[in-house]
Parts: C-alpha cells; structure tokens; sequence
C-alpha cells in the first residue's frame, strides 16, 4: 500500500494540481523536488501543508539521492520536465536535462528497488511523444514519432523508463496525458495567454491558420486519472489519458473570447473576431493533431471524466479573473527569471 510519495516538479502546473489533490486526503506523506525553473509556481510549495519541499534539479544526482535515501518512498511520481516546445526550438540543449534527469531518478530507485525497498515509478509523459496523427487515435502502444526536441527529449525518457523495468525490474507505469488546462497553468500556454491577451486587450497570436486540433482536458480530471492508478501493479504498462473534446486551436481560443465576453463585458450580437485575434508564423515542425483513445485506462480503472469542455472552461477563466494577484506575480517571476 502507498504511504510515502514522492512528486517531482510539484511547483509546476499539473504537479501542485495533483499535490492539492492528494495532500488533502491526509493518508500519504508527500516530499515535492521541483527545481523552480522559469515554468514553476515559484511560490505554490508555501501553500501546502505537511508536504515537505526541496529545490533540487533531477540532473544534481548526489543531492536528489541524499533526499530520496532518506524519505524512502513507496511511489515516485515523476512530474518534472522542461515543457515549452518553443523554447525548446530555441534551446534544445536545456531540454536534454529531462532525459538526464530521469535517468538519475531511475537508478537512484533501482538502488533503492535492489535493496527490497517497496518502490515505485510513475513517469507522467504526453501525447506529443507519437507525432502527428491524421485520422484515427494513438493507443497504449503506438509508435514515438516526436517532432520536436521537448517532446524527444521526453520520448527518449519514456524509453528509459522502458529500459528500466524490462531490464531491471523496476516496477514503472507510464502515462501520456492530452493537454491539458486548469488553474495555475504557466501564462504562455494557450489558454491562459488567450484569457490574459483578452484582459490586456492585445490580440491573441495563432499559429498558422489556428486549424491544429487537439484532446482537451481539465487538469483535475488528468490527476484523478493518474491519482486512479498509483495502487495497481506497476508491471511496465502505459496508459493514455485522453477525453471527449477535440477542437482546433482557432475554435477553442474563439469560444474562450466569446465566454470572456459574457463574463466581462456586453456579449456583441457578432463578435469580430479580428479584434482579438492574430495569425503568426507557424511553429517548425508543428504537430497537425493529436487523439488519445483511453477506452483502456477506463477499463482498467474504472476512471471517467467528471467535467464538460464548458464545465471546465468556464471553470478555468473564473479562475484566472478572480486571482489577478497570482497573474501578476507570474509575469513577474518570468521577467526576473533567465532561462
């Protein structure tokens, strides 16, 4: 039974999400490694109570050891990544500390695994691992096609985590998430920076025609699914954790205007959508979409979604507009924050 868990990038979007879900149940013993990059919630570790907090970066091996050693956790969770694929096209050798950084996890709970220590690992990994995908879904186990150096660099961590367990022996589980959206989410993904763009009245940036589609899901729903299967047999499987609602960009950043609309000013009888939006240059080597089936995961763990895409959405932008506070200090952190 799972006593003792260790999260790492708990600072970040999904990771403190999941950290406010389980620290409340008040059964586990939580320790949160997050390095505090320029994507982290510098100041969300504050705000847990009874989660003990350590700034570490994985790739600093003695010191993640020191503390993994010493906390001795039945479950790592392994949040933690660099995740930007822009600045990962820019710098793509910053982005080679997630392989590294999981490959120090890995041995530092082999080690541990070695010594008959009950132990562990989850990695949480995306979608973005297998490409682009036309018609159809991704499964379980299709093929990596990454096309970018995040998700590479997180395809080539998955692979070890694969490494591991069939080699070794550790027990590992692997998740691919759809994207994901939600409170706290780093003001440069799409979603907040289209509420944000919306409240700074500066239009809002697509990238290309905005026609890339993508699964969409609410970040609670993402950790409820993850949350479902930390109990089961960690036999090396990977799961998809995806949803009912695909969209393209271009839809999904308009519907967001028009609910920011209703909640903030008079709805116009026809929005000009040319008032908020504006068409960039696509990214390099741009996904076209993504679909997760995850009909397997439901079976296995009997997890389904609990909110709608408007449900959540609505959700999320009350969100944002009732924590202005946590906006501004955001933009702070990344104006002082070098990357």
């Amino acid at each position: 039974m799972i006593k003792k868990i260790l999260v790492t990038g708990g600072n970040g979007f999904i990771g403190q999400n999941f950290i406010n879900f389980i620290s409340k149940k008040k059964k586990y013993k939580i320790v949160n490694i997050d390095s505090l990059t320029g994507s982290s919630d510098r100041n969300a570790h504050k705000k847990f109570k009874n989660v003990r907090f350590f700034k570490a970066n994985l790739i600093d091996k003695l010191k993640i050891n020191k503390i993994v050693r010493k906390f001795k956790p039945n479950l790592v969770i392994n949040f933690a990544a660099h995740s930007h694929v822009d600045k990962s096209i820019k710098n793509s050798e910053v982005f080679l500390e997630n392989i590294v950084g999981t490959h120090n996890l890995l041995s530092i709970c082999l080690e541990l695994h070695k010594l008959n220590k009950d132990i562990k690992f989850l990695q949480v990994s995306t979608d973005e691992v297998f490409g682009s995908i036309k018609l159809g879904k991704f499964q379980n186990n299709s093929p990596y096609k990454p096309n970018s150096p995040y998700s590479a660099s997180k395809a080539s961590s998955d692979h070890l985590v694969r490494a591991f367990n069939k080699t070794y022996g550790l027990p590992t589980l692997t998740t691919y998430s759809c994207n994901n959206f939600g409170p706290y989410q780093h003001l440069e993904k799409l979603i907040p920076l289209t509420i944000l763009s919306y409240l700074k009245k500066e239009k809002m940036g697509i990238y290309g025609k905005g026609l890339q589609k993508r699964q969409w899901i609410y970040v609670s729903d993402n950790i409820r699914a993850i949350y479902s299967l930390i109990n089961k047999k960690f036999t090396g499987r990977n799961f998809c954790i995806g949803s009912k609602n695909e969209m393209s960009n271009i839809d999904l950043v308009k519907k967001i205007i028009r609910l920011l609309k209703k909640k903030t000013s008079i709805l116009e009888k026809k929005i000009n959508y040319k008032n908020y939006l504006k068409f960039v240059k696509d990214r390099p080597g741009h996904d076209y979409r993504y679909s997760l089936d995850y009909k397997d995961l439901r079976k296995y763990s009997r997890w389904s979604e609990k909110f709608t895409l408007d449900e959540s959405l609505n959700l999320t932008i009350d969100w944002y507009l009732d924590n202005q506070k946590w906006i501004r200090d955001q933009e702070k952190s990344l104006e002082n924050f070098k990357y």
